[in-house]
């Protein structure tokens, strides 16, 4: 492993070794469930979520609602950790657009069934109410099929 995470930085990838990939892959998750599904809709790049109070809101709040969801299955990290984590996202990637807004874009489908509408479906499976992943979900869904021609 070391080996091939040196073999990456060195060509300019800076790679690092995962110590938890659950935890990882669940940080993830929901920093871009958090921050692609809305700058999607509002096609906006990265740091304007933070410029915007009430963007701000659903992002803390997306956070927290994924948080709850992933703890189900052993994520460790805090509401509060997420919450911090995604604005420190959001500000190095402030000039991004995110992948989701780019497949929009570009009339692809997105990625919203493999994170918000996912949430959804765990957080359903563990009696989670889930109200922004589900709107969020509902939302893109609606942009794919704008941009696909078909009716909502």
């Amino acid at each position: 492993m070391k080996t091939i995470a040196a073999a990456f930085t060195a060509s300019g990838l800076t790679t690092r070794i995962s110590r938890d990939i659950h935890n990882d892959i669940w940080v993830k998750t929901i920093v871009n469930a958090s921050i692609n599904p809305v700058t999607a809709f509002f096609s906006c790049p990265n740091g304007y979520l933070l410029t915007n109070p009430v963007l701000r809101h659903v992002i803390d709040d997306t956070c927290r609602e994924s948080t709850r969801i992933a703890q189900t299955d052993g994520l460790t990290v805090t509401a509060a950790d997420m919450i911090r984590t995604t604005r420190t996202v959001i500000r190095t990637t402030a000039q991004n657009s995110s992948s989701m807004l780019q497949s929009l874009q570009q009339g692809k489908p997105t990625e919203i069934d493999a994170l918000n509408a996912a949430l959804t479906r765990i957080g359903a499976q563990h009696h989670i109410d889930t109200p922004l992943n589900t709107l969020l979900a509902t939302l893109i869904h609606w942009k794919e099929n704008q941009h696909s021609g078909e009716a909502p």
